[in-house]
């Protein structure tokens, strides 16, 4: 039997003696499909949501029935239906003698066709709600009319997934209103895009450009608010400090506005890719800004989202439409960024723990980035996170894999469980490893943009991370040795960063600029501070370089004035460091 729920109106049913299974169906505003009798889990399981409309027979009544051990006696609707839907769900599907016990039960005769209310069937929900009182929960007037309840998240697909997936249930499509501010804040939402992807887009890549000119600002689609919120955190991205407030407070009230409307899409229980987008956009624009804890705080609701959506498998619970690969890599892209940001963040303190899941070897790292821009797909793609570093990968892929490496040199030098000789092979594995990424990076088709490559600063800043004497207390190199190799390493930055310098005119617009080279700059001016004072003055030139790169940086992110004020407070006691 397979029941559809459907508002009385539209119902047209021969008269037939209320029982049984025809009893549960007409009280749930159903329709018999078939004659044959299932089991009553089964009839439960195959129940569609739906809501009965306002306009059914049934709405419009007053209702002010008591609940649990109440006027309608101890039979099978001895409780009733404002309360418990629970003690509701079994009375239903219980078999329903006869007797005066029943007579004046409001499911009964609602049953028997009398106008007593009107029931809720909430999407996702495996039980009736309660008849509406009068007073509206929203308004608390006197309306005349039940309240009808909007649509909101479903409990069950956190409470129990299985019932979820055999039920068949989807998630509902819900929204929000936004206030005039956003669009007037947003402007042309077409010129907003084409700078995005002219600028933040070369350097994180995970934002369809395709599918958001030709889908998602398409003028014949429905407005959506979360493409609205992508569009707002777009731009908010791409905000430049300009002379007046540079070196000021970021927290605009742009800035708090997109807070405030992603966690009310939150609350709402919406869940779409788009919005998983705009946190991420707001987490950049965070760690950029050197906005914390908001930064650390944010980017654990991207990795809990990510993993919520499963974006890491082509197959969800969440996407059950059939998609293009154009989304699908647009999913996968969206998952690293949460990857590499969480990394990022953890930079300047190893000992706390990382949110995003761990990559696993076989998951499938992103195709180059023109051509998912043009929607062609590679013949030579997918390739593993386990592929060799080649030129083959895009210059995206070798940033999760310097990433990927980074996640591994956090984990090593946080844990420690190794000790002596073991510890040290796996510093030298990693160190292998991370040199090697950055040699292929060089050799690449992007060799003449190394410089203002994001994987290169993070593998370097990721070596220094794994030779630094305080961090790696376990290992049997000497102070001196390992002082040696951040030396070197600190060299290669500067190296890169007079390179940095040398090209920023014209060829470098300051708005494309990634605030992930400032962590290398920064641990490498910490490096030739740390130097005896003989030592450190040989290395003036070494200074000014990696300040001047801070400097115009710090045009495009605050942060790189966090980092020169962290400098100053170093130098006050640079003898005692290390």
């Amino acid at each position: 039997m397979r029941y559809a729920l459907l508002a009385p109106r539209y119902v047209k049913s021969e008269r037939k003696p209320l029982t049984g299974d025809n009893l549960v169906a007409k009280s749930l505003g159903c329709t018999i499909l078939s004659t044959q009798t299932p089991p009553v889990n089964e009839a439960l399981m195959r129940i569609r949501p739906s809501v009965l409309i306002d306009s059914s027979p049934l709405a419009g009544a007053k209702t002010s029935y008591g609940c649990g051990e109440c006027k309608y006696g101890n039979g099978y609707f001895g409780m009733c239906l404002p309360h418990r839907g629970r003690q509701l769900k079994h009375a239903l599907l219980a078999n329903i003698g006869s007797g005066d016990a029943t007579k004046d039960c409001p499911v009964v005769r609602i049953a028997r066709g009398e106008k007593e209310g009107v029931i809720i069937q909430t999407l996702g929900s495996l039980a009736l709600s309660s008849l509406w009182p009068d007073k509206s929960p929203i308004n608390g007037a006197e309306s005349g009319r039940p309240y009808i309840q909007p649509e909101f998240f479903p409990p069950v697909f956190f409470l129990d997934a299985q019932v979820f997936q055999r039920n068949h249930l989807e998630i509902p499509k819900l929204s929000i209103p936004l206030p005039v501010y956003a669009s007037d804040f947003i402007g042309d939402a077409w010129a907003v895009g084409d700078k995005f992807f002219d600028t933040v887009h070369k350097w994180m890549p995970f934002i369809s450009k395709k599918r958001f000119f030709e889908n998602l600002l398409n003028p014949l689609s429905q407005p959506r608010a979360d493409v609205t919120i992508l569009v707002f955190c777009m731009k908010l991205v791409i905000w430049l400090p300009s002379e007046t407030t540079r070196g000021k407070d970021p927290r605009t009230s742009a800035y708090l506005f997109a807070k405030r409307t992603l966690l009310e899409a939150e609350v709402a229980g919406m869940l779409t890719l788009q919005l998983l987008q705009s946190w991420l956009l707001v987490t950049i624009y965070e760690l950029g800004h050197a906005i914390y804890p908001s930064a650390y705080m944010s980017i654990a609701t991207c990795a809990r989202y990510g993993s919520l959506l499963d974006l890491k498998r082509d197959r969800s619970m969440i996407f059950r439409d059939s998609t293009t690969w154009i989304e699908l890599e647009e999913r996968r892209r969206t998952w690293w960024t949460a990857v590499v940001l969480d990394r990022f963040i953890n930079l300047g303190s190893p000992e706390r723990p990382m949110v995003a899941e761990e990559p696993e070897l076989d998951d499938i790292l992103p195709a180059k980035d023109d051509s998912w821009d043009q929607g062609v797909m590679e013949l030579n793609h997918p390739l593993a996170l386990s592929s060799p570093a080649t030129t083959v990968l895009g210059r995206f892929a070798k940033l999760i894999q310097a990433s990927h490496l980074l996640g591994k040199v956090l984990n090593h030098v946080a844990g420690q469980r190794l000790g002596g000789v073991f510890y040290d092979e796996v510093t030298a594995q990693l160190d292998r490893t991370l040199r090697s990424l950055i040699q292929v990076s060089r050799s690449g088709e992007f060799s003449e943009q190394i410089p203002f490559c994001a994987q290169i600063n993070i593998c370097y800043s990721a070596l220094m991370i794994l030779h630094d004497p305080v961090l790696n207390k376990r290992s049997h190199h000497s102070y001196v040795e390992k002082r040696i190799i951040l030396k070197a390493i600190a060299d290669k930055v500067v190296e890169d960063s007079r390179v940095f310098l040398a090209r920023l005119q014209p060829t470098m617009r300051i708005e494309s600029i990634t605030p992930l080279l400032l962590h290398g700059a920064y641990q490498a001016l910490a490096t030739y501070g740390s130097l005896d004072p003989s030592s450190r003055s040989n290395e003036a030139e070494a200074f000014n370089v990696l300040e001047q790169k801070l400097i115009f940086v710090s045009l495009r992110w605050n942060a790189g004035d966090s980092y020169l004020r962290i400098l100053e407070a170093r130098r006050l006691w640079a003898t005692d460091v290390l």
